[in-house]
């Protein structure tokens, strides 16, 4: 017998009414029942896929498309750090690998992405992932108050240098949607701990639940695949939070950038996310953790404070690198904070170790840590990126 070759439409059409006949000749057994249902199944899900948008996707994005039946395949073979869309409309599926994501992905998002719609991460359970909350768009009208509760809840748990500016919030169509953009959890467990952590605190606060009955589970209708959230595209929505954030910075699977918060009883510790962590003259760094984490120098100069009449006295060390682009600035790097003092008073000349902390946290380094290098404790800090990197004026 030979076997069944590809059928064009007329050819399908033409089979299905040879059956037709055959079934009313033979009767209906169960095993041809069976197979009917499987068939009307199938035929009722082809309708339902958009063929406009299988075209349109494979002309923008290539043939590297996956399809829904393999999803199962699709989720076990991602590596980790590469992120998988779901394009709803069209059941297929494009996975951007871990050296994509700045370039390629972050370029399309910017572009081609305008053309499709019902675009969606797909965020696997027991994949690492930032925290995110979801609650009905009228909470929007509340939101600073809201962004409030967050900071002073994270800061309570032991995050101390947590800011506004770690919290990004979207509206999609009734949903608000806000991501806590600059740490990630192990796994969905975990973010739905802190979540469920969260939402007792500010009803606290609160002392009703106007604010937080409105929040719910992520995993309660918002995905169609087992296993995974589909959380929609960051080109989908709105930004509501002021400061722009970078599309592909604001995925919820892209942990690059981010540190890890470990849940400790009531409290929460940070940790330096490992896959990042290319230490600049590194000499076996021991990178120390939970105790050992710092997340800034806390030995402050009270007397030296920044404002307006005494901040021109000091260099802008941000206006300079972003003039000069020097070689000893390694963007998403660590670097011994001693030596990148040292660098500025190169430059600027002498400035206290408080004040130098002070000046710059936030605008050329981010987190500091305490690592041990040939056997002595000494402070790394995060290199920020070129395109975040404020002058003194901000």
């Amino acid at each position: 017998m030979e076997p069944i070759k590809d059928l064009n439409r007329g050819e399908a059409a033409k089979l299905l009414e040879d059956l037709s006949i055959e079934i009313q000749n033979v009767g209906l057994d169960g095993k041809i029942l069976a197979t009917l249902q499987i068939l009307r199944e199938q035929v009722d899900n082809y309708k339902s896929i958009d063929q406009d948008m299988v075209l349109t996707l494979k002309n923008f994005l290539g043939d590297d498309l996956v399809g829904k039946d393999s999803y199962n395949d699709l989720v076990k073979s991602v590596e980790e750090g590469s992120v998988v869309v779901y394009f709803k409309s069209a059941q297929l599926f494009k996975i951007y690998k871990k050296e994509e994501l700045n370039s390629l992905l972050g370029g399309q998002l910017r572009t081609v992405y305008k053309q499709f719609n019902h675009s969606y991460e797909v965020v696997p359970n027991e994949s690492k992932q930032k925290i995110i909350i979801m609650g009905e768009a009228s909470l929007i009208e509340s939101f600073d108050k809201l962004q409030g509760h967050i900071m002073t809840f994270m800061r309570e748990k032991g995050i101390e240098d947590f800011k506004s500016d770690d919290i990004v919030c979207f509206r999609d169509g009734n949903v608000m949607e806000i991501i806590i953009n600059n740490y990630y959890v192990s796994n969905s467990s975990e973010r739905d701990a802190i979540v469920t952590d969260l939402l007792k605190y500010v009803s606290q606060k609160e002392k009703n639940f106007n604010i937080s009955g409105k929040i719910r589970p992520l995993n309660v209708g918002y995905s169609e695949l087992s296993g995974a959230d589909m959380i929609a595209m960051p080109n989908e929505k709105e930004l509501i939070t002021k400061k722009f954030v970078e599309y592909v910075d604001s995925l919820v699977g892209n942990v690059e950038k981010c540190i890890k918060i470990n849940k400790e009883g009531n409290t929460y510790i940070i940790n330096l996310n490992v896959q990042s962590a290319e230490v600049i003259n590194n000499n076996n760094a021991e990178v120390i953790n939970t105790a050992d984490t710092i997340n800034n120098v806390k030995t402050m100069n009270n007397t030296e404070t920044i404002n307006n009449s005494n901040v021109l006295e000091f260099g802008d060390f941000g206006k300079y690198i972003l003039e000069n682009l020097p070689e000893w600035y390694k963007p998403g790097k660590l670097v011994d904070k001693t030596l990148l003092q040292n660098k500025y008073e190169e430059q600027f000349g002498p400035i206290s170790k408080p004040m130098f902390h002070k000046l710059f946290l936030g605008k050329i380094f981010g987190k500091s840590m305490r690592v041990t290098e040939k056997k002595v404790k000494i402070t790394k800090v995060n290199l920020l990126d070129y395109k975040d990197i404020l002058t003194l004026d901000n």
